[in-house]
Order: C-alpha cells, then structure tokens, then sequence
C-alpha cells in the first residue's frame, strides 16, 4: 500500500481488471481501488471479459497473459475485434521478450511484468496506465479537433483555398465549388491568380497579393471580380496567410473567398436609394420641408430656401413662430398639432409669405415620419403654389362664359362628343333642336337622340375619327325631316389621338328643298318645253297634213282615213296636254309619309284578277303622287300584260334598306326592252306611264328596275333607301314628318 494518502491522480478512471485467479483479482482490485482511487470492475474470464466490454466503456483494460480457456493474447485479440480501441495492458508474470514482442504486434498499449516491490510493481502499473490513457485521450482529442477543422473547413460559408507556395492550388472546401460553378477536382492544381484572369488586370493584382503575403504582410478583405463560366460576374473578398516551415520558408498559403455580390449589390441600392433621395427632394421643384416632432425645421431643399427667400442655415432649428408672420404662423402651428394627434397625411390650402413680400396662395401636403416603433417622429410637407392656377381658375371662368355665350349665339347646332360618340353636351340652338335638357343628352350616342341603334351611314364624326381631320356629311335625317350639313372637327391629345370631336350641324333643309325644287323646275320646264315645241307640234303639222288631203278631195264621202287620223292626232296633243297639267305639279308639294295600303288602295283591280298585298303596314316617304306609281303600274299590267290573271305587291326590309316588288303573270318584258321601258314615249300607248312612275319616285331617291322573266309576268322592283321608311305605328298617319 503507498506510504501516504494523496489525492488519487485519477478518480474517474475506469479499469476492467481481466485475471483467472480470483485471489489475485481482488487484491489487485483492491490496491487500485484504495490506493489509486481506479474505479475497476473485474473479470474472471475472457468470455466474461467480452461481455463487460460490450456492455459498458472502460477508460483501460489490464489484463493477464495466461488464463483458462483463452490466453491474455487471444483475448486482446478478441477485444480489438469487438470493436474495442482503448488501451490495453498486459500485467503478468510471463517476462519473455517474444511475448512482449507478441503483445504488442497486437495491439497492446502496454506490458508491466509482475514481481519485484509490490508497491514499485503497481505504481509502474498505475503510471503506465495513466500514459497510455493520456496518449489515446489526446490522440482522440487530436482526431476531433482534426475532424472539426476539417468539417468546418469543407463545410464552412466562405471559400477555402490551400495554395502551393507557387500558387497551385492544392485543397478547396464545397463553397469554393459553389461559389465558383467548378468542382474541387477541376480546381485542384489550377493557377489561383487565373481565376480572375476573365476581369482585366485582377489576375496581376492577385499576384500582386500573394507575393506581399509571402513577404511577410498579412492580406485581409482585399475586394476583387471574377467572371464565372457562365458569364455572371461576382465580388468576392479575399484574404491570404501563409504558413512557414522551421527555416522561415513559405510552406502553404491560405487564400479566403468571401462572396460580397449580394452585399454589394444591396450597398450599391442603397447607396442609389440614398443618393435618388437626396437628388429627388433637392431637385424638387416644389419648396419641401422637414421638421422634428418639437415643430423645429430640420431641413428643406433648395426650392423652399427660394420661395422663403432664407438660407438652409437660417432656416434649420427655427419655428413657425419665429419665420412667419403671427397670423400664418397660428394656422400652421395649430394645423401641425393637428396632424400629431392625427398622423397620417394632412392636406390644406392657405397662405403663405413669399419670398417678393406678397402672400401667395398654396396647398400644404404635410405627412408624419414615423420612428423606428411607429411613432410619429417628424413632419415631411410640401408646398403647391397655386397663386396662379387660382388666377387663372378665375380666368377660365371668365373665359368659359364668353364662350358659353359665344356658342349659344351661334344658330346651328354645336355638339362636343368623345370617339365613341357619347355626347358631353350641345349648345342653346342644339338642345332647342332635339327638344331635350341637358341632362337628357349627357352621356348618350348622338344617334341614340334621333331614336337610332346605330350610327348614320355616312357619319362625318366616325370618319373624322378615323382620318384624324375635318369631315363634312351632308345627308336627310328623316327622324327629324330635315337635311343638314354636319362637319366634325377632331380635337388630338400629345400623342395624336382624338381626344374630342366637335360636331357643327347646319340645317340645310330649305337650301335643299329650294335646290331640288330648282332642279325639278329645269327639268319639268324643259320636258314641257319639249312636248309643247316638239310632240304637240308634230301633232299639230300631221293635223295640217290631213287637213290639206281633205281639201284636195272633192268626194267627201272617201275621206274617212283622214278623219280618223285627225281624231287620233288630237288625242294625242290631249294627253300630251293632260301629261304637262299633272306633271306640272310633280314635286311642288313636300314629301310626306305614305301607308303602302292607303296607296294601293286608289288602284282599281278587275274583279277577275287575284290581287294580294303582303307589308302593306310599311310607310315610305316619298312624293303625295306615290299612289299614281302603283295605280300606272295596274294599269301597265292590264294594258301589256295580256291575259293577267294575278296581281301582287309586296313589301319587305333588307340590308340595303326596304325593297317594294309588283309582279303578275302576263307576258313580261323582252330583255332588250327591259331599259328603254322608262324612256318617255315608249310604248304603245301614250309612253309616259313608267317613266311618269320613274320620275315621282325619283324625287325621294327611290330607284325602280324591271327584273322579271319574259313570258312569266313583269316584276319591277323598288328600292327604297334606309331613312325613307319606317313601320307603321299607332296614331301616324299619312302627313309629312
């Protein structure tokens, strides 16, 4: 037992005591226990040695070369391949150097030979326990710290590079790979500086850093770029150590890549954002304002200093009260306070001392600043000076009633619309017009007004939209019964666009009217000049002929012939007579509205002929002789048409507007008569029945054609325009529009 009680230099060692003699084990136990503070469990045998080991960790194994059943060496043997690797001493009496030897080609970590001094015996035991512990303790706690440093060197956030001291890379950790897009085996014996070849000049400038890192200068946080293949270009940090052998030499470099492209992207946008704001206030045109929630100013930019007419200087750390005049000074005191209370965003018009001395009117936009917790910390406000837009409201309203007035004044329409023909409003003479207020036309289609779903064909608005220039229409509104001149005028935006369309409406019905008369005066002049100087003259020259044979005869009982002829000759100057009294009042009353069966109903119709009318109800507007159009067209039929048995008209709406069709089953019209039929004289009877038809028809712009087959019956087809027909509706009737 030792000499004197120590504090055991290792308490929290545990020791598997392997000894098949179990007198031996226990005092051996013993000893170490009491003496050396070991903690030890024992083992009989290697069966139950193994069984200890698998259950449980031991800091040391001791154990005996020769035990029953198993030898101290197969044991430890048995041991290792259990899965052991703590240390392992042999303690026995065997002294033979092959079984030294033999232990530790093993794996034995140490071998105490017992005999001698018991108490020199174990305290060689307890030392070399304690050394061999203390060597795996500090070999394991090498790995570790190996393991750590090389998990935290692989796995690290920032790229490692081990450079050779030429500067071939030797080692690179997972973010070099990352960072740069190539992986450790392309990068490993690559020239470091040739990774920012691909920017000029950053590959001299790395060498540059690698050459003063080996002479002696520490290299931290150097920014460089670097192209990556695949065109991105990164801002990396890079930092470089070397390491020296015991002569001094460089032996390794240490290269650091810390990635700061986001970083300074983010510096970069906030650096932009500070400077755009700074640019942005100062360059406002408008005086900007900034004061602490104390109401001092505590900047403002170089437009306010302008209007105020005070430096920057004079301005930073003053009040309302001490820059403007007692009465604004209240206003914007209390209006501040307000917004304190209030915070948010606070809008006002008031007054404000200019810079000349005179009081300018203004729009304050004030908003709170809030601090870092949301409180309001300060005031921003800007200036809107509205001196002259308020002079000039008050000029616009001056001016905006002149051209009221003006416009009023004038006599023919004035509409001002918007592309898709939405009216905003008409002048005096437009609302009198259409015999609406105001606020009934707002808002509505120009055609909507008039009763129209669509928009007049042609429309002067429509294609002034489109060619982006003044257009003029001259066309009939028969909702309405006048004819009016409308000239719409484009107004265009910046960019060339029809913003607004201005519509002057002329009422030209009288000018119409007076025109058409005119023209229909001419030419009914001139074809009365022409059958009173031509046909009744021919006449009259044939009269004379006959007269003259009559007075060469001397028997009077053989002049029948010419009497006859005489009668004939005189018919005709009557009905030519007859033709210029009813043609004579052709268009000299106003067209008026006409029901398809009140017109029908004047012809007179055999009773053997089968006679149907089908959209009788339709009404058409056209001259007050439109019932002699159908009462001819009868009386052609009866006349030509031979043996007629069935007489039909009808009526119906197509696109081009309403086509009217008469029809029988006579013998028709040749083809090559079917032009000359309108021609005056043409036929066999007097000759002005269908081109009478033609032309009371014509006044209106109805057209009339013969379509049908020769030998089948006629089929003469009206065609009248759109405007110039409308159903028939409870309490019309056959008056003008």
């Amino acid at each position: 037992m030792p000499d004197q009680c120590q504090t055991p230099p290792a308490a929290s060692i545990t020791v598997l005591l392997v000894d098949d003699e179990a007198i031996v084990l226990d005092a051996t136990k013993a000893y170490l226990t009491s003496g050396y503070g070991f903690l030890v469990d024992t083992a009989c045998s290697g069966k139950e040695a193994l069984a200890c080991i698998a259950e449980k960790r031991y800091d040391a194994v001791i154990l005996d070369y020769e035990l029953e059943g198993m030898s101290g060496l197969e044991l430890m043997q048995a041991i290792r391949e259990q899965g052991y690797d703590g240390p392992i001493i042999i303690f026995t009496g065997r002294g033979r150097e092959e079984v030294v030897i033999r232990a530790y080609d093993l794996g034995a970590d140490g071998y105490v030979q017992k005999g001698g001094d018991i108490r020199s015996q174990f305290a060689e035991l307890v030392h070399k326990t304690l050394t061999v512990i203390e060597r795996r303790r500090a070999k394991d706690a090498h790995k570790k710290i190996v393991a750590e440093y090389q998990a935290l060197y692989e796995y690290a956030p920032i790229a490692y590079f081990s450079l050779s001291p030429g500067g071939i890379i030797t080692r690179c950790n997972k973010k070099a790979e990352i960072l740069l897009g190539r992986g450790c085996r392309e990068l490993t014996g690559s020239y470091f500086p040739d990774l920012f070849a691909g920017i000029p000049g950053e590959k001299e400038r790395v060498l540059s850093l690698l050459m003063a890192a080996c002479e002696h200068q520490e290299i931290e946080g150097e920014e460089f770029c670097i192209l990556l293949p695949d065109g991105a270009q990164i801002t990396v940090s890079v930092s470089v150590s070397v390491a020296r052998d015991t002569t001094g030499t460089v032996s390794l470099i240490h290269a650091v890549l810390i990635d700061l492209t986001d970083q300074k992207a983010r510096e970069r946008h906030h650096a932009e954002q500070h400077r755009f704001l700074e640019r942005l206030i100062e360059t406002i045109p408008g005086p900007v304002f900034f004061k602490d929630k104390n109401g001092r100013y505590t900047g403002c930019n170089a437009a306010f200093e302008s209007y105020i007419g005070l430096s920057k200087e004079k301005i930073i750390g003053t009040t309302v009260h001490d820059l403007w005049p007692a009465p604004l000074a209240v206003i914007y005191d209390a209006k501040d306070k307000e917004l304190f209370e209030n915070p948010g965003i606070q809008q006002y018009e008031s007054q404000v001392a200019h810079a000349d001395g005179s009081l300018h009117d203004v729009v304050f936009y004030k908003a709170t600043i809030p601090d870092e917790k949301g409180e309001p910390d300060g005031i921003v406000g800007v200036i809107l000076d509205i001196t002259t837009r308020k002079q000039a409201e008050r000029d616009l309203q001056d001016t905006h009633r002149l051209i009221e007035s003006m416009i009023d004044g004038i006599p023919d329409m004035v509409g001002v619309q918007v592309p898709d023909l939405s009216i905003i409003r008409f002048n005096r003479a437009g609302y009198e017009m259409l015999g609406m207020r105001e606020d009934e036309v707002i808002g509505r289609k120009c055609y909507e007004l008039i009763g129209r779903s669509g928009p007049c064909e042609p429309c002067a608005s429509r294609a002034a939209l489109a060619s982006k220039k003044i257009e003029t229409v001259e066309r009939y509104v028969p909702e309405l019964s006048r004819y009016f001149a409308c000239t719409a005028t484009p107004v265009l935006d910046e960019n060339g666009e029809v913003r607004l369309i201005i519509e002057l409406v002329h009422d030209m019905t009288d000018q119409k009217y007076a025109e058409n008369a005119l023209r229909q005066a001419n030419r009914q002049l001139r074809l009365l000049t022409e059958v009173t100087r031509h046909d009744i003259l021919n006449n009259v020259n044939a009269m004379q002929l006959f007269l003259d044979l009559v007075k060469i005869k001397s028997d009077t009982a053989h002049i029948g012939e010419e009497l006859d002829a005489l009668d004939r000759l005189i018919a005709r100057i009557q009905a030519d007579i007859e033709f210029t009294r009813v043609y004579q009042d052709l268009g000299s009353h106003l067209p008026r509205w006409q029901r398809l069966a009140d017109c029908v109903a004047e012809c007179t119709i055999p009773d053997h002929i089968h006679f149907v009318i089908a959209g009788g109800e339709w009404q058409v507007y056209a001259d007050p002789l439109l019932p002699k159009v159908f009462v001819n067209l009868v009386d052609n039929s009866l006349r030509h048409g031979g043996a007629v048995s069935r007489i039909s008209i009808a009526a119906e709406e197509q696109e081009e507007g309403l086509l009217v069709v008469f029809e029988d089953d006579g013998v028709g019209i040749a083809p090559d008569e079917k032009e000359l039929i309108f021609e005056r004289g043409y036929g066999k009877n007097t000759g002005f029945g269908l081109f009478f038809i033609q032309e009371i028809l014509g006044i209106t712009h109805i057209r009339i054609k013969e379509t049908g087959t020769a030998g089948q019956g006629v089929r003469f087809e009206m065609s009248v325009p759109k405007g110039m027909y409308k159903k028939d509706e409870p309490g019309q009737s056959g008056v003008g529009p």
